[in-house]
């Protein structure tokens, strides 16, 4: 999930880096960020021209029109990365963000992964919501050893 926020910030800033720590999600978590990837592509659906295994690192579409040369495609439940474009043959790395790879036969949808425009509004939402997420997660430690001192310190005055 590191890739998470690297994703949210190029929905955000196009191609700018930003410096910002990791933000781990449980399963549930995980599994409504995926979900919520899946539901912004791009419209640009292709279809599988040929069965491919699960552990297949070349995937021949069609057509592979639209897809980007380093994007994120669907296939079913599993995410895949492409590294590279040469014609309809996609050259990819297989379960992508915590996906299982799995098998597909040909004629299957293949859909690639991206986020819709964000006018300014969205953009300032999705910089607070991280800016919130981070602030609790630098809290939560300094927070817990307080409480825990506060405990102990409690204890030590009763005996």
């Amino acid at each position: 999930m590191k890739y998470l926020l690297l994703l949210a910030s190029l929905a955000v800033y196009g191609q700018a880096t930003i410096n910002a720590p990791a933000i781990t999600l449980d399963a549930t978590g995980s599994t409504h960020v995926l979900a919520w990837m899946a539901g912004q592509g791009t419209g640009i659906t292709q279809t599988l021209g040929s069965d491919i295994s699960a552990v297949a690192t070349s995937i021949t579409l069609v057509s592979a029109q639209g897809i980007g040369a380093s994007a994120v495609i669907s296939i079913g439940t599993e995410h895949i990365s492409v590294t590279s474009k040469a014609g309809n043959v996609l050259t990819v790395v297989r379960g992508a963000n915590g996906t299982t790879a799995a098998s597909a036969l040909s004629g299957a949808s293949v859909t690639e992964m991206k986020y819709k425009s964000l006018n300014q509004l969205g953009k300032d939402i999705i910089v607070d919501a991280l800016r919130k997420i981070v602030r609790q997660q630098s809290l939560a430690a300094p927070i817990a050893t307080a409480e825990a001192n506060a405990d102990v310190a409690t204890v030590a005055a009763v005996k």
